[in-house]
């Protein structure tokens, strides 16, 4: 599964939505009704599905699902050394 794919899913099961309603440009509190204890679980369950360490200031300030994508994306490049 790709980077999108189990973000999606990983939103979609913390957030209790359906895959196929969660696009790119899905915003995380309006659309998703994200609070802070969801951004912790979303965020812990981001570092196990990727074997990340996600800091909180990091997620905090993201808005969409494109947002929590590039942060997966970038902390992944960065960590493989590319």
């Amino acid at each position: 599964m790709d980077i999108l794919g189990k973000v999606v899913a990983i939103l979609a099961e913390q957030c209790n939505k359906k895959i196929e309603d969660i696009k790119l440009e899905t915003k995380l509190v309006e659309d998703l009704g994200v609070d802070d204890l969801d951004r912790v679980e979303i965020t812990l369950a981001l570092d196990d599905a990727f074997g990340l360490n996600l800091l909180d200031e990091e997620v905090e300030v993201l808005t969409d699902v494109m947002g929590v994508v590039n942060l997966v994306t970038n902390k992944l490049e960065k960590e493989s050394g590319n």
